[in-house]
C-alpha cells in the first residue's frame, strides 16, 4: 500500500505559514525587548552596547525568516525534516511569547537583558516588571529607579569622594528592589552614622546584583576598589551563597592543589550553566526564557540523578565542609587585598526566616542554614574579621515589629528588615556597642 503524501503545494503552504507566524512572534519579542528600559548608560539610540548586540541578533534572526520564505526552492518545503525544524522554531517562538505574557494586555519581558552597569530590574520568577514598577505577589509595588552605574541606589559620581566612603556589596538583598530607594539598608545606615558621628561627609553606597554570591564579590573587588576608592567594605554573606559559589570554589580548590571532593562533579552542571557567559546570557539576559528554563531544569535533574546514585550523606557533608573552608579562605584573601590598600573589611551575615526561627525557638531544631552560618563565623573569627549575624540579632529584638523582617511570600527583607539591619550593623560593626 502506497503512503499518502500531501501535495507539494500544501506542504509548502503549511511550512511557509509556520515561518511567517514565527516571524511575527519574534518581531513582537524584539519590539518588546527594544522598548524595555535599559538604564541610563546610553551607547547608541539610547541602548547599551550589550542590548544593541542582542537587538542586532534578533534583526538577523528575522531576516533569516524572510530568506526562508522567498529564497528557497519550492522542493525544499516537501522535506519532512525541514518541516520538523520549522515547526520546532514556531513552537519555540510561541512558547517564548507565552512566557512573556503576564496579563497586562501586553507582552512584557519577565527578565530584561542587562550589562554590568545598567539594568531595569532583577530577574525573579515570582516578580513582574511593568511600566517602571516591580510587582510582588500580594506584597509590594515599588517604582524601579537606578543610578548611572545601574545599581538601585542614589545618584552619585564615584570620582568625587566626599570623605569616609562605605561600600555595601551583596546580592538581591543589597540590590533591594522590594523597597523604596529611600528605605534601603544603605539609606538608613547613612542616616544613622551621620547622626552618631556628626559628619556630613560620610557616604554609604550599595553594589548589589541579584542571584550572585561571594564569588561575584571576590571577582569584582579589585574593580570596586580602583573605581570607588572605599575606606570600608561591608560584605553580605548568606547561607544560600554556597550553592551559587560551588562551581567557583570547586575550581579554586583544584587550582590550589587541594582536591575537591567528588561531590563537586555531580553538582557542577547546573552551576556551570549559571556561571558560563553564553548559557548565563541565554537564561538570565532574555535571549531565551523558555530554552534557558528547559536547559537549567534538565541540568538540575541530571545533577540530582547523579547525586542519588554516586554520593552518600558523608560524601555530601565532606563536600559542603570543603566549600565552607574555601569560603573562609576567600574572605581571608579579600581581607588581605583590602588591608594592603588600608581598607577595612566587615561582614554582615544576612538573616533568613529559617535562622530567625531557630534562635527564637525554645527547643530549636538545627538547620542547614544555621550550621553554615556557624561555620562561616568560625572562619571569620579565626581571621579576626569583624562580623555580625543578623539572624541572631533580629531574634533578640523585642517586641518583634509588625510584619516581621521578611516579606511573607517573597522572602526578601521588607522595610523593617532594612531599617533594623542598618541599626544592628551600625551598632555592632561601626559603633562597637555590644548588646546584652
Amino acid at each position: 500500500m502506497k503512503k499518502k503524501i500531501l501535495p507539494l503545494h500544501k506542504v509548502a503552504f503549511f511550512t511557509k505559514g509556520l515561518i511567517i507566524s514565527s516571524f511575527f512572534l519574534n518581531l513582537a519579542i524584539c519590539l518588546d525587548f527594544m522598548v524595555a528600559s535599559s538604564g541610563s548608560h546610553a551607547f547608541l539610540l539610547g541602548y547599551s552596547f550589550e542590548k544593541l548586540v542582542v537587538i542586532v541578533f534578533f534583526v538577523l534572526f528575522l531576516i533569516g525568516h524572510v530568506v526562508l520564505v522567498y529564497c528557497l526552492p519550492l522542493q525544499v518545503y516537501q522535506y519532512h525534516y525541514f518541516f520538523g525544524c520549522v515547526f520546532i522554531l514556531f513552537m519555540y517562538s510561541a512558547i517564548e511569547v507565552g512566557f512573556r505574557y503576564h496579563g497586562f494586555g501586553l507582552i512584557t519581558p519577565s527578565m530584561v537583558s542587562r550589562g554590568e552597569y545598567w539594568k531595569a530590574h532583577v530577574p525573579n520568577e515570582s516578580w513582574i516588571f511593568h511600566g517602571g514598577l516591580l510587582y510582588g505577589p500580594h506584597e509590594f509595588t515599588v517604582p524601579i529607579t537606578n543610578n548611572a552605574y545601574g545599581y538601585h541606589d542614589i545618584d552619585y559620581d564615584c570620582k568625587i569622594k566626599k570623605g569616609l566612603r562605605i561600600i555595601v556589596m551583596g546580592d538581591s538583598f543589597v540590590e533591594a528592589f522590594q523597597v523604596d530607594q529611600k528605605k534601603t539598608l544603605q539609606a538608613h545606615l547613612l542616616k544613622k552614622l551621620r547622626a552618631e558621628w556628626q559628619r556630613e561627609d560620610i557616604e554609604v553606597l550599595a553594589i548589589g546584583l541579584s542571584g550572585q554570591g561571594l564569588s561575584w564579590q571576590y571577582r569584582k573587588l579589585d574593580q570596586v576598589v580602583d573605581k570607588y576608592r572605599p575606606d570600608i567594605v561591608v560584605s553580605q554573606y548568606s547561607s544560600w551563597f554556597l550553592e551559587r559559589d560551588a562551581h567557583f570554589l570547586g575550581d579554586k580548590s583544584q587550582q590550589d592543589d587541594k582536591p575537591a571532593n567528588e561531590g563537586a562533579q555531580y553538582r557542577s552542571w547546573s552551576q556551570f550553566i549559571y556561571d558560563n557567559k553564553i548559557t548565563h546570557a541565554i537564561i538570565w539576559r532574555n535571549l531565551s526564557n523558555s530554552f534557558g528554563f528547559f536547559l537549567y531544569k534538565v541540568s538540575s535533574l541530571i545533577d540530582g540523578m547523579h547525586y542519588a546514585k554516586q554520593n552518600t550523606k558523608k560524601e555530601e557533608n565532606d563536600y559542603e565542609k570543603n566549600l565552607l573552608k574555601e569560603t573562609g579562605a576567600l574572605y581571608k584573601d579579600m581581607q588581605a587585598k583590602l588591608a594592603a590598600k588600608s581598607i577595612v573589611l566587615k561582614v554582615a551575615i544576612y538573616s533568613s526566616k529559617e535562622s530567625i526561627r531557630y534562635y527564637r525557638s525554645a527547643i530549636p531544631n538545627i538547620s542547614e542554614s544555621v550550621e553554615r552560618e556557624w561555620a562561616i563565623e568560625d572562619y571569620l573569627r579565626a581571621n579576626q574579621i569583624s562580623y555580625v549575624n543578623l539572624s541572631r540579632e533580629f531574634a533578640q529584638i523585642e517586641p518583634t515589629p509588625p510584619n516581621g523582617f521578611h516579606y511573607l511570600y517573597d522572602g526578601h527583607w521588607n522595610e523593617n528588615g532594612h531599617f533594623y539591619g542598618a541599626q544592628v550593623i551600625a551598632e555592632t560593626l561601626f559603633l562597637n556597642r555590644s548588646k546584652k
